[in-house]
């Protein structure tokens, strides 16, 4: 029994290992099958990821390929627009030039690419160019460009604003200097500054007293932004900005830029740009001076062509010779004399008497009317010698309204020429009157309170003493002297009453001045108070302290540093523009400058 139980279990073991066995078979076919399945579902999930990606990215660099190439036709377009623009253009033949403008011709307005040759279908074109002036600028103008451009089927369209000026670039900032601009000690320049060699910046102020020449050590120099500038600082390169007695190249301390900055020029990296002088839109004082000589139609078209001449020469006698002998006549302005008759000791002839009130009478009627007709102006005219006005002779120096000074588009603006010095002297307690443009052979001289509207040209240099400068009319002067311009102060010592260094009761000045020449600027004993700007073709050197400065000393000056009480400060103002217009000089080309892109749809 035993071996037949036995037997039964063997027998029933093989029965399970047979069924096991059998159930076994075609699953390593399933599971082969399976993960066939698995990585053609992995394969194609690949296989359309990479097809799509291919066409994203092929997609994407026709994007890119239409933007650059419509972003070359803005380029195109822009290069077209300069190259109509003569050299040394007229401003006021500007807006003429700019009204014919059109787009190129067919064959010439197709933005030229290879992209094609590479097997893309590509094209780009310019599709507009439109030009408007600025409404308040009448020398500012806008050119609006559009192109369109087409890779593969990927449409792009931008518009770029293209803005021409024909303002001389001095006018745009606050402080400034064509070659190096030194700043030395605490002025305060609310505006942007440029330099057009090297900006030098140091914390000590140079002056002289008494016969000794003495430095003070101070605060560096501020500049701040106002309502109408950034407060920018306009250099050559980083390496163009130096400061220190050492005079450290800014550009090796690029690990400590932003706290350097911060403590020399009060201002962030972002603020610091590169203006290469290639691009700086400069002017000739002696060719702007024949330019508005010419304009003035006082001389012959021969006796112009002399006077060009004399003013390259620096001839001013021969120049002087030739405005004084001008035709006609009737042009021409001079001093008058009173002639009055004396009465005959212990004749008491009553006819006689009679007749010599009457010559009296009638010559001071003559002579006053004389006087009147430099207070109203109204046509160009040529000043025979040295002029003074001082409102005791000459009560003003008026054009007879706004209109007759700036001229409009069939007549050029009016002019008077001083063929010598011109004297502004004023010691009243009101405000001597100064509208018209003026072109000043020799020196001019201001003194005292003088409010102007006026563009003035002056071939000598130019002086000013202890003068307070007004606006007349809501406008200032703008004044460009081919000599140096030399600010005295005789009010030396005063303290400056407000935290800002602005007070309303200092005297001010309240125009743009420009020299051909170098320039040093004080304030130390003195104050200097600006609203407008200050330039120089060549070297401008400003000294400055703050807080308060007495004389008690033999040798030197006794300075209490306070850095909330500048004694030197510029503030910079854009009206200058719109308020002389035609009147300011001519410059030797167009400033170009173009705007950010802008996506279409």
């Amino acid at each position: 029994m035993l071996f037949k139980k036995r037997l039964d279990l063997m027998h029933l073991g093989k029965i399970k290992r047979s069924l096991q066995l059998h159930s076994e078979n075609g699953s390593a076919l399933l599971l082969v099958m399976f993960l066939v399945l698995l990585l053609s579902v992995l394969g194609m999930a690949v296989m359309g990821a990479a097809i799509g990606g291919a066409t994203r990215t092929e997609t994407r660099e026709s994007d890119i390929q239409s933007l650059h190439l419509a972003q070359k036709g803005l380029n195109e377009a822009t290069a077209y627009v300069a190259s109509q623009l003569p050299e040394n253009i007229n401003p006021d033949q500007l807006a003429g030039i700019l009204g014919e403008l059109t787009l190129p011709n067919d064959t010439d307005h197709m933005i030229s690419t290879n992209l094609g040759t590479l097997g893309n279908d590509a094209e780009g074109i310019i599709t507009s160019i439109t030009g408007t002036p600025d409404v308040l600028n009448s020398r500012i103008y806008y050119i609006d460009v559009t192109a369109t451009a087409e890779v593969n089927g990927v449409n792009r369209n931008l518009r770029q604003r293209i803005t021409l000026d024909s303002y001389p670039d001095f006018l745009k900032y606050a402080f400034g200097s064509e070659h190096n601009l030194i700043l030395n000690g605490a002025p305060h320049l609310q505006g942007n500054v440029y330099a057009g060699n090297q900006l030098i910046i140091r914390n000590i102020a140079n002056y002289t007293y008494n016969g000794f020449d003495n430095q003070k050590q101070t605060s560096y120099p501020q500049i701040s932004a106002n309502s109408v500038s950034a407060g920018e600082v306009h250099v050559q390169s980083w390496d163009s900005i130096r400061h220190g007695i050492s005079q450290t190249p800014l550009a090796k301390e690029a690990g400590n830029l932003n706290d350097t900055l911060k403590e020399i020029l009060d201002i962030t990296p972002d603020r610091v740009k590169i203006k290469e002088k290639k691009k700086f839109v400069e002017i000739n004082v002696t060719q702007s001076f024949g330019d508005k000589l010419e304009e003035a139609g006082v001389l012959s078209p021969e006796d112009m062509a002399k006077a060009r001449a004399f003013i390259q020469n620096k001839n001013i006698s021969g120049l002087n010779g030739l405005l004084i002998g001008a035709h006609p006549t009737e042009g021409h302005l001079e001093t008058p004399v009173l002639l009055r008759r004396d009465y005959p000791e212990g004749d008491q002839d009553h006819d006689l008497i009679k007749e010599i009130d009457d010559y009296n009478e009638t010559e001071l009627r003559i002579y006053n009317s004389k006087l009147a007709m430099l207070s109203t102006l109204y046509d160009s005219m040529i000043f025979d010698k040295d002029l003074t006005v001082d409102k005791i002779g000459y009560k003003s120096l008026e054009y007879a309204s706004e209109d007759i000074k700036n001229g409009d588009a069939a007549n050029p603006p009016k002019w008077l020429i001083v063929a010598g010095d011109l004297n502004l002297a004023n010691n009243s307690a009101d405000f001597l009157n100064v509208r018209g443009n003026i072109l000043v052979t020799g020196d001019v001289t201001i003194k005292g309170k003088v409010a102007f509207n006026s563009t003035m040209l002056v071939l000598g240099k130019t002086t000013i003493e202890d003068a307070e400068i007004e606006r007349m009319d809501g406008k200032e002067l703008v004044l460009i002297s081919s000599g140096r311009v030399l600010v005295n102060r005789f009010d030396a010592f005063k303290e400056v009453s407000t935290a800002e260094g602005t007070s309303a009761s200092e005297m001010k000045m309240k125009g743009f001045f420009y020299t051909e020449a170098n320039g040093i600027l004080y304030g130390v004993g003195s104050k200097f108070w600006l609203e407008g700007g200050f330039f120089a073709k060549g070297d401008l050197e400003v000294n400055a302290v703050t807080g308060s400065v007495n004389a008690s000393l033999v040798s030197e000056l006794d300075i209490a540093e306070d850095a909330k009480r500048r004694r030197f400060f510029v503030d910079y103002n854009n009206k200058v523009y719109e308020d002389q217009k035609a009147s300011l000089p001519r410059v030797t080309n167009v400033s170009v400058s173009v705007g950010p892109v802008e996506l279409l749809k």
